[in-house]
């Protein structure tokens, strides 16, 4: 009777450090693809964003001014290159995502 037990005690651990090693994986996977879409959001946020407006405060005998200055309008060349250098990032990060999961796949 103490022998079915302990060999029921040491296949449920070796059930549950393998489900353990799995969650590990899934969690490690999903961690670095929501990594990877979080930077290509981030690149692309600050590349694509629009300028607002800088305010300046000049101070001068004085007085305190409030001054707006435009953002100045881009030039179709420059929105070319950025949008290349997007592109070019983000194949960058699709060609890791799919080395990574092919990986996952082989080791399986």
């Amino acid at each position: 009777m103490l022998k079915e037990t302990d060999f029921h005690k040491e296949e449920m651990d070796k059930k549950i450090s393998s489900m353990a090693t799995e969650a590990k994986k899934i969690g490690m996977g999903l961690l670095l693809v929501g990594g990877a879409f979080a930077v290509a959001y981030l690149v692309t946020r600050g590349i694509f964003s629009s300028r607002k407006p800088k305010v300046i405060r000049q101070s001068g005998n004085g007085v305190t001014e409030v001054v707006l200055r435009e953002p100045g309008k881009e030039s179709e060349i420059v929105r070319m290159i950025k949008d290349q250098i997007l592109l070019f990032l983000m194949s960058i990060v699709k060609e890791k995502l799919n080395a990574y999961l092919k990986g996952i796949e082989i080791k399986k």
